[in-house]
């Protein structure tokens, strides 16, 4: 799964070297999950005029039957961040507590606007650029987790 997923790294490898302050890792050593649902990036997509039937499959984790602790998971968000600027500031890092989640389950409107610039410009957006992410530093097996669908 793995190799799949890096190959969107291959125009942007400096991302990957981004280090995640609080875990002591980089960037592709952690499992990224997101507090937003797949049909809201969807919906956003759509909005700006971008025809896709599919995200791909995604899955819905308990993150309490995970073990996400402030010891293996942190809350990365850079409302801000450019487009190419991938270096890590420690102030976009987080430390996890689960009661933040409820409160980062919407789609940015900086998130809305970078997928208006880069549909205009007919290039495919980063799905999760200036988007919360959890960060965890363990594993997952996906038959633990309940697979959504998104139309």
């Amino acid at each position: 799964m793995y190799q799949q997923h890096v190959k969107k790294y291959e125009y942007r490898p400096q991302a990957l070297q981004r280090r995640i302050h609080g875990l002591d890792c980089y960037w592709n050593d952690v499992l990224h999950f997101t507090p937003i649902h797949p049909g809201k990036v969807l919906e956003g997509l759509r909005k700006y005029g971008l025809e896709t039937t599919t995200l791909g499959r995604w899955f819905r984790f308990d993150v309490r039957e995970l073990g996400f602790d402030q010891t293996n998971t942190v809350i990365f968000w850079s409302p801000n961040q450019e487009f190419g600027d991938w270096k890590e500031s420690k102030e976009d890092f987080m430390p996890y507590r689960e009661t933040e989640l409820s409160q980062l389950s919407e789609l940015p409107s900086k998130t809305l606007c970078f997928y208006q610039e880069r549909i205009d410009k007919e290039k495919v957006p980063l799905l999760f650029f200036r988007t919360p992410h959890v960060l965890f530093k363990g594993t997952v097996a996906l038959k633990n987790g309940v697979e959504i669908t998104i139309v």
